[in-house]
């Protein structure tokens, strides 16, 4: 959650997707809809894991073209807000 931590631009735009994985990911975290019950949250996030762990084995985040690394900071910054609105997993030890 690191690189969405101080991300300005909140808006996705897919004319600037350059892979699949891109588009998946946006597609899972824009059906992402939270309820009240957390145990259900915590299991729609881990179900996202593959979608995620394929993003950044495709995609490089911080690249030379501006408005494409804006869009791809956009995304993981509404996968951090999404996220953070059921845990602080930046406070997580995984030791």
């Amino acid at each position: 959650f690191n690189l969405a931590e101080k991300v300005e631009a909140t808006v996705i735009d897919e004319a600037f997707f350059e892979n699949e994985q891109e588009k998946a990911l946006a597609t899972a975290v824009a059906g992402l809809e939270l309820t009240e019950d957390m145990a259900d949250n915590l299991d729609m996030l881990f179900a996202l894991s593959p979608v995620i762990a394929a993003f950044f084995d495709n995609t490089m985040v911080m690249v030379d073209d501006a408005a494409v690394k804006a869009n791809r900071l956009a995304l993981l910054k509404a996968l951090a807000d999404k996220a953070s609105a059921v845990a602080v997993f930046n406070l997580l030890n995984s030791k």
